[in-house]
């Protein structure tokens, strides 16, 4: 699994229409191309994403 797929997992639903719109407008203006913008989005929301799934828990398990 290379890091474009994970990117591109993380563009889902409205995050993945919001992810292209803005890779397609940075890539108009850049010299980098739409689909590595878009996985550089998506692999941030994924992580992001799963960070605050992770402190979610941690907090969960502290409270119990």
């Amino acid at each position: 699994m290379d890091p474009k797929q994970i990117g591109e997992a993380g563009l889902v639903g409205w995050r993945g229409r919001a992810g292209e719109r803005a890779a397609e407008w940075v890539s108009a203006r850049t010299r980098f191309d739409k689909r590595t913008l878009a996985a550089a989005v998506g692999a941030y929301l994924f992580f992001s994403r799963t960070r605050r799934m992770i402190q979610m828990l941690r907090r969960l398990q502290r409270s119990a």
